[in-house]
């Protein structure tokens, strides 16, 4: 199974908690899009948060491939290990973000964080600032 991570707020390259993917050994793919998604943006932390759009958004990004030696049962315990570690950094548990999946065949499968609705809906959110290629300018 190939696994990857769409990454569209801090984690992203140049971003203040890119690192942590480097640490992981996770490799940099290419950009990439997420369709059916809006982007909010919450000043007070600096945090971007993507939520389900019913108007067609889409929303910009990277795709970070997870570690792999192409030996199965040893990529799932460290997948696993390494989305537990995720969960972490981006509040799973305090339900700040929710982690989804979007499976592409029996070979694929692509990681993402989407905000829980119910936590971010009395929030000051607003609408995110974009650099020149359509990605949001925070999280430097």
């Amino acid at each position: 199974m190939n696994r990857y991570l769409f990454t569209y707020g801090t984690l992203m390259s140049g971003r203040k908690r890119n690192d942590i993917l480097k640490k992981l050994f996770f490799q940099y793919v290419s950009s990439g899009k997420l369709n059916g998604f809006n982007l909010r943006h919450y000043p007070a932390g600096d945090y971007p948060v993507i939520f389900d759009s019913h108007s067609g958004g889409s929303v910009d990004g990277e795709i970070w491939a997870f570690p792999s030696i192409d030996e199965s049962e040893w990529d799932d315990a460290m997948a696993k290990r390494i989305l537990e570690i995720l969960d972490q950094i981006e509040g799973v548990d305090n339900r700040l973000y929710e982690r989804r999946v979007f499976k592409h065949g029996d070979t694929k499968e692509y990681y993402y964080y989407a905000g829980v609705p119910e936590t971010w809906y009395n929030q000051p959110l607003v609408d995110p600032k974009y650099d020149g290629r359509h990605y949001w300018m925070g999280g430097v």
